[in-house]
């Protein structure tokens, strides 16, 4: 149970400038977030246990050093749960009779790090978001990534009625994926077809020879120059928290890339639903490597 939650756990440190200090000691130094599942029972429950303000700001101060168990349980007292459920989840580890944060904790100074170490090693990295389609909705997308059509040759080309089709052509406009073109309709979003596995394949080869290279050459150079983080100072292995700094890494990348001019910029002004770049593909071209 305890090793489930260890690698689960993220929490980073916000600033609370501007805040007035009684809202501030109302919602704690922290912002707490964990991927997977929550369990129903809170004594094994990370982010349960880690709702307190005083139970997060003990989780700094032991970042800070380690502390004994009379510390620890002198602060827990009359709380739901004991210095061994905060072992047993992961959140603490103990050695020598201290105990040690044991999870990814990332405060403002690690993520102002990471990003300033980051921002100058970026390397290109290819990206690509599955749109989610049904099969009614698929082969219109695939038959207008081919061609520009009017209606009656798509309903051909798809055996579907009038009115369904009319119903799916409404929606693909209303979601910016189509538009009409004087009697016909053409696909305004990228569609790839089987017919492009070739190329696809090559897309997909060269980002991963990219990011293997790129890994092969700065792993080790980042794993030194971020030695001092918080986790890792803590006794948390690298490879655990390099997860967390890989999501800064690939998001500066794309970044990046926007400011060249190679990627389209998805929180750009134009784009009237901000946060992605819809893509259509035949599923076939989605096998996993």
């Amino acid at each position: 149970m305890r090793r489930i939650w260890t690698t689960l756990v993220v929490l980073l440190a916000i600033s609370l400038a501007g805040v007035s200090a009684a809202n501030a000691e109302d919602k704690g130094p922290l912002s707490l977030g964990i991927t997977g599942s929550t369990p129903s029972e809170p004594t094994r429950n990370p982010t349960a246990i880690l709702r307190p303000p005083e139970v997060q700001r003990l989780i700094l101060a032991i970042a800070e050093r380690p502390h004994s168990r009379a510390e620890i349980e002198t602060v827990l007292a009359g709380q739901f749960f004991t210095v061994d459920d905060m072992v047993a989840v992961g959140l603490l580890r103990e050695e020598a009779g201290d105990f040690w944060i044991d999870f990814n904790l990332l405060r403002v100074a690690d993520q102002l790090r990471i990003l300033e170490v980051e921002k100058k090693t970026v390397a290109q990295m290819l990206a690509a978001y599955e749109q989610d389609v049904t099969a009614d909705v698929a082969r219109v997308m695939m038959e207008l990534g081919r061609e520009a059509l009017d209606a009656g040759a798509l309903g051909e080309r798809t055996g579907l009625e009038e009115r369904k089709l009319g119903r799916i052509l409404a929606f693909l406009e209303a979601a910016e994926y189509v538009e009409p073109h004087g009697e016909a309709w053409q696909a305004t979003v990228l569609v790839l077809r089987g017919e492009d596995a070739a190329k696809v394949d090559a897309m997909v080869a060269l980002g991963r020879k990219i990011m293997l290279e790129w890994h092969e050459a700065n792993y080790d150079r980042v794993r030194e120059t971020l030695a001092d983080l918080t986790p890792i100072r803590n006794g948390v292995p690298f490879e655990r928290v390099y997860t967390e700094i890989w999501h800064f890494l690939f998001g500066f990348a794309n970044r990046t890339l926007v400011e060249e001019g190679l990627f389209a910029d998805p929180y750009g002004e134009e784009r009237r639903y901000p946060g992605f770049l819809p893509i259509v593909w035949d599923s076939g071209l989605a096998q996993a490597p």
